[in-house]
């Protein structure tokens, strides 16, 4: 009987479908004694996702949405209040380390690109409710170390980001003042996911994931902590 060579796989090609819960605190960094606020709510995305031996890259969508803010330490709720933010993210890591110590582990890295429409839309009284409509354009550098046995159907990702963006922050008190300045900031990410596949064409993931941003604008200093939890089901497109 002859021999048959072993087909390597060499790329794959995953769709995937997600969403989960936000949670938001932000500190206006001028103010002292310490104000700040939160807001809970909820995010959802697409996303792209493309590997071959050594790399891969994901594009993802995601829209989330916050309602009825809280302002500390005053506990004062508004039920009008609401964050909004459409995102682009794209990131692609290579591997340059791969099955360290013989534990399946690969450590690699690359760039992380986003684009970020964030509307805030605030009460500040009864006759002029303001907006920030922020539109953010970020670069930063992705750190991964992926556990990866293709012999098991688990997985996991630990991705760390670091970078900074810059845009445009448009005011808007309705009929009372307009403003259009520069913003820009740095931002700081960790996100853990846990993968499982089902089959050979599904998959589902959990994922956890915080960010902290520093946002700079001539009106205000902001500091923005995310924390997301959020479930995922994947859909394989193409594998080779």
């Amino acid at each position: 009987m002859p021999l048959q060579a072993a087909k390597a796989q060499v790329f794959e090609t995953w769709l995937g479908v997600e969403g989960g819960y936000l949670h938001q605190k932000i500190v206006p960094m001028r103010f002292t004694p310490p104000v700040y606020q939160t807001a809970g709510g909820f995010n959802s995305g697409l996303s792209l996702y493309y590997a071959d031996q050594g790399s891969y890259h994901l594009a993802t969508f995601s829209y989330s949405l916050q309602n009825d803010p809280t302002l500390k330490p005053s506990n004062i709720r508004s039920f009008t209040d609401r964050y909004l933010s459409l995102n682009i993210d794209y990131e692609y890591s290579y591997f340059f380390l791969t099955d360290i110590l013989d534990l399946h582990l690969d450590f690699g890295g690359g760039p992380y690109l986003f684009v970020q429409n964030q509307i805030s839309a605030l009460m500040a009284s009864r006759e002029i409710p303001v907006e920030y409509n922020d539109l953010f354009y970020g670069g930063a550098l992705n750190l991964v170390l992926r556990y990866n046995h293709s012999e098991q159907p688990l997985s996991g990702r630990i991705n760390v980001v670091n970078g900074g963006f810059w845009g445009r922050q448009e005011i808007n008190q309705q009929n009372s003042s307009y403003a259009d300045i520069t913003a820009n900031g740095w931002l700081s990410s960790v996100q853990g996911r846990i993968g499982y596949r089902f089959n050979p064409n599904w998959r589902g993931h959990l994922q956890y994931q915080w960010t902290e941003r520093v946002e700079y604008s001539s009106s205000q200093i902001n500091r923005r902590t995310l924390q997301g939890v959020g479930f995922g089901v994947s859909y394989r497109l193409e594998d080779d």
